[in-house]
């Protein structure tokens, strides 16, 4: 199976826009009242539908299913944990260590480090976060890797084959997993962060997926599938200092495009060209990054 990308063009084919009805329709669903509803509704609805392919992740969980698989999740791997090397800081007169800005009060080594769980259960809401990576972070360009999944049994065997191979080899990544069991299905159940390296990290993910491919109902048009349900995309540039995901990111110049297509009626797909190459997208593959 080769690699699938998606463009400038296939995006604006897909997207269809009413100005007379005020509103947008992809696939058969309609967001209604562009101009009067606020930017960030728009760019979630388009998140839905655009990258993670499941409208039902606009309702919020349940208190009994939020993070109701993660004790099933952590047993599922095994956690070497990771050495993380350690500040100091004076505070009303005594001495802290700090990891990443965090003052801790656990001893630690001769070295000025300590070794942390890699499991991370409450870092991300919704998701199970993993991190083995060289003293907790990525330290060069960061690729992502999705997984559809459409069942947290399949995600939970998946993403913990995957991660427990990637810990015996000693590969550099982070991953997160769904932690909800009502979040499924969705593109973006299973995420894999990697840098240096991500060969070694995308190698193992291809074998493991071919082995248990699944069908997938309403792929990224966002992401680039490498094969079945997986799917890659680069870490997207951040603008004006706000923090997005790659969906966020992607969803925030396309929620742009379509408002001033009803403000300004010009043509959609110059005007969603305009926003992606502010935004530093590439318009042959919007996985990928165009730095100006």
């Amino acid at each position: 199976m080769t690699e699938k990308v998606n463009t400038l063009e296939d995006l604006a084919q897909k997207i269809e826009l009413e100005t007379d009805l005020n509103k947008v329709k992809i696939d058969n669903e309609t967001y209604d009242d562009v101009l009067e509803n606020q930017k960030s509704k728009l760019k979630q609805w388009l998140y839905s539908m655009l990258h993670t392919g499941n409208l039902n992740n606009q309702v919020k969980q349940s208190s009994k299913t939020f993070n109701d698989l993660n004790e099933q999740i952590a047993s599922s791997i095994k956690d070497p944990g990771i050495r993380v090397e350690t500040s100091t800081q004076n505070f009303n007169g005594q001495i802290y260590h700090v990891i990443q800005g965090i003052r801790i009060k656990e001893e630690v080594n001769e070295d000025n480090s300590i070794v942390v769980p890699c499991s991370r259960p409450n870092l991300t809401p919704g998701f199970f976060m993993f991190v083995h990576t060289n003293n907790g972070l990525h330290i060069n360009k960061v690729t992502r890797h999705y997984i559809y999944a459409d069942t947290p049994q399949y995600a939970i065997e998946l993403w913990s084959k995957c991660v427990n191979e990637l810990v015996e080899k000693n590969v550099s990544f982070s991953a997160k997993i769904l932690s909800s069991s009502d979040s499924y299905p969705r593109n973006d159940a299973l995420v894999f962060y990697s840098s240096e390296d991500k060969d070694k990290v995308e190698k193992v993910l291809i074998e493991h997926v071919k082995k248990a491919p699944i069908k997938i109902k309403k792929a990224s048009q966002l992401a680039s599938q490498l094969t079945y349900n997986l799917f890659t995309a680069e870490e997207p540039i951040q603008t004006n200092g706000i923090q997005q995901s790659f969906g966020e990111h992607r969803c925030s110049a396309i929620a742009d495009a379509i408002q001033d297509y009803f403000i300004t009626g010009a043509s959609f797909k110059l005007l969603l060209k305009q926003r992606f190459i502010a935004n530093q997208i590439d318009i042959n593959d919007l996985s990928k990054n165009k730095v100006k």
